[in-house]
This record gives C-alpha cells, structure tokens and sequence, in this order.
C-alpha cells in the first residue's frame, strides 16, 4: 500500500512539471491550454488507476482524487473537463463494484476544483495551506463517505484501512503540489511581467530616442541598448561597441570635450557627469545632438569601476531651441534683428573699442496708407522690399534691426560721419533703381545719420535720439511728394484696370460736367465734379480682383468687402494735397436718396449734389456697357431703370435733367 502512493505520489509531482512547461508555452484560458492541460491531467489520474491499491475485487484506491482537484482549481471548468472526461472513461472500462463510486469520486473533485477556482478568480478565496487543507480535506471526506456505497466493502474496513492515510496524506500532498504549480506560475508571471517591462522600456527609448549604456572598466566590454545603435545608425549584429569606437562617432569639435568629461569625472571620482554633444550617423552624416548622462559604481576601496549612462537624442529639441531663440532675437516679417537685439547691442557696445560708431535711423513712408487701401498684406510686402535693399546697402558686419512697425535702424561700427553718409547715398540710390524697374507701389525711406567718435560723446542712447530727430527732420522735407507718389501709383493702377470698361472715367466726367453745367453749378463745384469723375472708384485699387471682375453677384461677405471701396478712396484722397478736395464727395459718392446707400447711410439733401449727379450718370454709364456680371443695355433701358429708382436711390429731379441732358 506504501508503495502505491509513493508511486502516486511521484506521478503527480511528475504531472506538474509537464504542467508547467504547458503553461509556458500557452496562456491560460486559451483552447490550447484547456485541451492539453486536461489531457495531461487526465493522462495522469490514468495511469494513478494502472497503480492503485486494492481493496476488493472491483475496488481500487488511488490518487486520482487529488490530480481532478488540482485539474480544477488551476485549469478551470474546461481543463478539469476533459480530464474528467477521460478519468471516467478510463474508470468505466474497468467496471467492478466500485465504478459507480469510481466515477463519483472524480465528478465531486473535479466539480469542487472549479468551485474553488472560481472563489479564487472572484477574491472570495485564496490559496492558502489552510484553505488547501480545508479544501483537500472536504474532497477527501466526501469521498470516504462515499466508500459506504460500495456492496463489497465493509464501512470497519473504510474507517481502519483508508479513512487515516487519506485524510492525513491527501491534503499534504494536495497542498505540495498545489504550492509546487503556484510557484511555478508566480514564476512565469515574474518572467512575463519581466519581458513586458523590458518591452515597454524599449517602445519608451524608442519613443523618447533614449538609448542606454553600460561601461566595465576593468575589462574595457561596452554594452549598447538597441536605440543607441539607432542614434548612431548602425547595425547591432555587424558592429562591436568599444570606448574608442564610440569616439569617433562625434562631432570632431566635440570629440575632446565628451573625453575629458568622462575621464575627468574618472580622475576626480564624481559620482555623475552629464554633457550635450553632436554625433555624426555612420547610415546618413547628419549631424544630431545628443544629451549624455552618467552615473559611476566604485568598488569597497572607493575606486569607479563600472559606468552606467543614457544618450538621449534631443534634435528636435534643439531646433526647437534653436528656433526659440532665433524669434527672441529676430522680427518675424523682414528676418532683422529685433528692437531687444538691438538696445542689447547699444548697450554691449557703449563704451567699447569700436568708435567711431554711426547710428542710422530710417521710416518706411506712407505704410498707413497702404495698409489702409491696399490691405496689410501689401503693406508686408513692401516693408520686406525695404528691408532687402537695407541689407544690400549695408555692410556685412553691420548690424540692422527692424525697431517698430515702420521704423528700422543700423548699427555702424568703425564708421565716421563720411562713410555713414556714403552709406545712406547707397540705400538711396537703391530705392530709385528699385523703384525705376518695379511697376509697384514706390518704396520711400526717410533717413537720420549720426556719428558719436567716442564714448565721451554721450550714450548711444542719445546718438539714436540724434538719428530720428533728423530723420524726422528728413521726413517732414518730403512727406507731401511720398506721398503723392503713393497715390499716383494708385491712380495709375486705377488708370491700368480703367475700372472694368475702358473709358469709364471719362464718359463720367463728360455727362456730370454737362449735368453740372445744366443746374448752373458754380466754378469749383464744376472742378470738383470732374475730379470726382476720374477718382471716385480710387478706393478700389484696394479691392481683390477676384471679386472686383466677379462674373456673377456677390455673396454677403464680397459684398461687405466691396462696400470697403468709398472709405478707401477717402483715405487715399485725404492724404494728396492734390486730391484733398474731393475726398469727402468720394466718401460719400455710393449714398442714396432715401438713406440706403453706404457708408453714412445719408439720405435726400444731405448727399452733396455732386454725389447726387455721379450716382446717376455712374449708373446709367455701367448698365449702357458690358460689365462681367451683365451684358450692356440700351440707353431707353437704362433710363427706364433710372426712372424705377427715382425716389429711392437717386434723386428723382436730377434724374429728369439727366435725360433732358441725353436728349
């Protein structure tokens, strides 16, 4: 009987060994584990039923109990399942007096496995030596009760021959076998949370670009994690690290200084040490910049001897740096240096050993205007232009900042009054050349030079004073023809689209100047009237061609933009002397009769008469020619039309003098 269950015994801890390299291989809960764990537990209790003891004819004793419990409680329902499954077929071959208990036995401790399982899964029990000898002995009494139903064996011979040995050496061997399984799979789960760890640190280097080393001084072995072999572009089967290696992959100009930070920090026993450095790619020679960091371990005589370090790539960081620091120090728009750059150099300079020093302020002329009628887009366009021909005038060791919205200013070292002077005759003469070659807006700068010989002169504070005082001085001298040429150009562009139909502007005037002539207008309101005639559609230079020639009719925003064009014309106006006079009726020249016109919104009287005449004569000539979004009418269609609007948006007696005038 000794024999059987040591034989028993030996079976079962030879089943969890073959159980554990199950798991291994498969999840648990997967198809795979189920079928093959049942089977080997079914297997097991098989060949615990070739190797039994016997108590009677038909009545063996074996371990089976234990191998279905165990089937149970770590495979769950579909491994203790199939083992069950088979322990009863294998039972039922052999029939006997004992088969219906046989059986019996194996659903009872298959079922209470599951049982027990499912405490566990649900945290409602755990595996603990007292609840498995609570559990085993549960099984095990259970099936001692059993026994009874068995015709040929006496209760006497269950209580004295098995009740003692089973409930002493069931549980102790249920509970061996189950500590055996569950260390193995809080092993496997260490080296699986292990490996999933070492994953997840690997993604994270790759996605940080942070790559570790590892350094063993006394024997020179250098071990690189796999981003280190990316950072460096090479191929971790074809290349062997080593300290001198590693070298050469620097930046030449950074070689010497990572060399000296590690052996200093050798020499001197620091704990750490940490360096930014370049790093030249074996796979593609761009330069990257890498972050270093190292940590040291010294041995019980205090002497470093092995060396643990990370090398992040930090590229991108840098060129964000970088970049930072280039819009710290430099305006947006032109590319020059900004005003902070500026006043930093004005300081850094004062008193320094470059003297004479000249300071050159300049104003772009007539930016508002720009902006205001051709759009800040424009305006952009032509501070870039004025900045470019700064630069090109300018010397290379000059420095040019761009100081205000308009306003720009140089730093001229070792430069006297002469040599400034030359210098602004340059940006002169390059906004002329400029200006002759481009059909464009005229580009005109206001310039102030001064000259400070030494430090005893003042701050160089008080010499940029100087320079906008005069150029100031300078802008005052021209600002009236700047800006005329500004508004000539406009005209001109005006003149080049001659608003939509070639000779527009002209056939206005001619009908006003007779409407004018027919209500008895006075001299300067005659001169007005055929100025506004020829200027009234200025502001329209400002208004994108795309909805100025809009084949069809304008949706609500175009529409909103194209009733921009009065206030445009009446800034442009306002800043020519010559077209100053008309600037209020060009305002005002898109007003209606009865006060649903724009942008004032002016009804009846209030609307200049002016206004009144080329509303009508404006309209009649736009409906008599082809525009893009109509075909040309016929002057009786067109008088009809101004007739239907008499009243409403024109006045309706000018109206009536219009068409005596056609007559």
């Amino acid at each position: 009987m000794v024999v059987s269950f040591i034989q028993n015994i030996t079976l079962l801890v030879s089943a969890t060994v073959i159980y554990t390299i199950i798991i291994r291989r498969w999840e648990k809960g997967s198809i795979f584990y189920a079928l093959l764990s049942g089977l080997l537990f079914g297997v097991v209790a098989v060949l615990g039923m070739r190797m039994p003891v016997l108590l009677e004819p038909g009545v063996i004793f074996d371990g089976r109990t234990i191998i279905h419990s165990i089937a149970g409680l770590f495979g769950g329902p579909y491994t203790a399942l199939v083992a069950a499954v088979i322990g009863i077929g294998y039972r039922a071959f052999i029939g006997g007096s004992g088969a219906v208990v046989g059986i019996f036995t194996i659903i009872q401790s298959s079922l209470f496995g599951v049982i027990y399982f499912y405490l566990v899964k649900r945290k409602i029990a755990s595996i603990s030596v007292l609840n498995l000898l609570i559990f085993s002995a549960i099984v095990h009494l259970v099936m001692l009760y059993s026994f009874q139903y068995i015709p040929s064996l006496s209760l006497s011979a269950v209580v004295n021959q098995l009740a003692l040995p089973i409930l002493l050496l069931y549980p102790l061997t249920t509970l061996v076998l189950a500590y055996i399984i569950k260390s193995q799979e809080n092993q496997l789960q260490t080296e699986r949370d292990l490996q999933e760890n070492e994953r997840r640190l690997k993604k994270t280097q790759e996605i940080a670009h942070v790559g570790s080393w590892d350094y063993d001084l006394s024997t020179g072995q250098l071990s690189w994690s796999d981003e280190v072999y990316r950072i460096f572009g090479l191929d971790k089967e074809a290349f062997s690290p080593s300290y001198d290696s590693f070298l050469q992959f620097i930046h030449p100009d950074d070689r010497d200084t990572v060399d000296r930070a590690y052996k200093d920090s050798i020499i001197t026993g620091k704990d750490s040490y940490e360096v930014e450095h370049r790093v030249v790619p074996q796979a593609n020679g761009e330069v990257r910049y890498v972050l270093e960091r190292c940590e040291h371990f010294k041995n019980s005589a205090g002497e470093i001897v092995y060396s643990i370090g990370m090398v992040q790539d930090i590229t991108e960081r840098k060129g964000y740096e970088n970049r930072l620091s280039y819009m710290s120090l430099h305006d947006q728009l032109t590319g020059l240096y900004n005003r902070y750059y500026f006043e930093d150099e004005l300081n850094r300079l004062t008193n320094s050993r470059y003297y004479p020093i000249s300071l050159i302020s300049a104003d772009l002329d007539g930016l508002k205007l720009i902006n205001d009628t051709m759009g800040h887009n424009q305006g952009d366009q032509v501070l870039i232009d004025c900045a470019n021909i700064l630069k090109e005038s300018l010397r290379q060791g000059d420095v040019l900042a761009r100081i205000g919205g308009d306003e720009f200013a140089a730093i001229l070292l070792e430069t006297d009054g002469s040599t400034g002077e030359q210098i602004c005759n340059r940006i002169r003469s390059g906004l002329f050349t400029v200006n002759q070659a481009s059909l464009e807006l005229p580009l005109s700068l206001s310039l102030g030079l001064a000259t400070s010989k030494n430090p005893t002169d003042g701050s160089l504070y008080d010499l940029l004073k100087k320079a906008d005082d005069l150029m100031y001085r300078d802008k005052l001298s021209h600002r009236k023809s700047s800006r005329n040429q500004i508004v000539q150009a406009l005209m001109s562009a005006l003149a080049e689209r001659d608003f939509i139909a070639e000779g527009h502007a002209d056939r206005v005037q001619h009908l006003s100047n007779k409407m004018g002539v027919r209500l008895g207008l006075n001299a300067n309101q005659l001169g007005d009237l055929s100025l506004l005639a020829q200027v009234h559609d200025l502001g329209k230079v400002g208004i994108p061609d795309q909805i100025l020639f809009k084949p069809g009719p304008l949706n609500e925003e175009e529409w909103e933009i194209m009733k921009m064009h009065p206030e445009k014309g009446y800034r442009i106006a306002s800043s020519s002397p010559d077209l100053s006079t008309v600037a209020e009726l060009i305002l005002k020249h898109h007003e209606h009769w009865n006060g649903g016109g724009y942008p004032l919104g002016l009804k009846g009287d209030s609307i200049p008469v002016e206004c009144r005449i080329l509303s009508i004569v404006d309209a009649f000539d736009a409906m008599t020619n082809d525009r893009p979004y109509s075909k040309a009418r016929t002057d009786d269609e067109a008088i009809s039309e101004l007739k239907r609007f008499a009243g409403k948006q024109f006045d309706p007696e000018l109206v009536e003098v219009f068409v005596t005038v056609l007559e």
